[in-house]
């Protein structure tokens, strides 16, 4: 069993796969999802609840009771953010998932997926980018290099998105209705 304080003021406790999954067969723990509702219907920890962190609020929260409380995300970011809010709302002792679901699935652990859920958003941001640039090369060759104007501000996008940690066509493609549409019973 792995758990590291990390922050005394918040005892926000990093936890590793292993101890979480103990957590959740002994059920003394309740999980919570904070990715988008794309992502967690295209997979997620059996028995995570998700709230995205957008509309994160202690009302949405499942019964915790004496339970321990653990979020988690992809990487840590987002759930790292939760924490922050959690803490506000007046949560004392969180444990967050370290490495989030990438930890979880390489550690061994099932996942489950929806087999009609909408493709990785990381996924579409890299066709869409793909395509801009293929498109903005070929309207540069066959029909004028003005076009090239156009791959530069798809590389402006990507700089800016990799300086800042915001990518503005995740966050467009969020929104799309292919990514609303998660047919799952588990979301709310």
């Amino acid at each position: 069993m792995t758990i590291q304080t990390t922050d005394e003021n918040t005892k926000l406790h990093d936890l590793d796969a292993a101890t979480l999954k103990q957590w959740l067969e002994q059920e003394e723990a309740v999980l919570v999802d904070v990715r988008t509702p794309s992502e967690h219907a295209t997979e997620r920890i059996i028995g995570s609840t998700l709230i995205p962190l957008a509309g994160l609020d202690a009302s949405k929260l499942p019964e915790i009771g004496n339970k321990k409380l653990v979020v988690h995300c992809q990487s840590g970011m987002r759930s790292a953010i939760a924490v922050s809010i959690l803490k506000v709302m007046g949560f004392d002792e969180i444990y967050h998932l370290q490495g989030g679901l990438p930890t979880w699935k390489k550690a061994g652990y099932e996942v489950e997926r929806a087999p009609d859920a909408p493709m990785d958003l990381q996924r579409q941001v890299q066709i869409g980018i793909g395509a801009m640039i293929l498109l903005g090369t070929l309207a540069s060759i066959f029909v004028s290099p003005w076009f090239l104007t156009w791959i530069g501000l798809v590389g402006t996008g990507l700089l800016f998105a990799g300086m800042t940690g915001t990518c503005g066509m995740a966050m467009f493609l969020a929104k799309m209705p292919w990514n609303q549409k998660v047919g799952t019973s588990c979301l709310a």
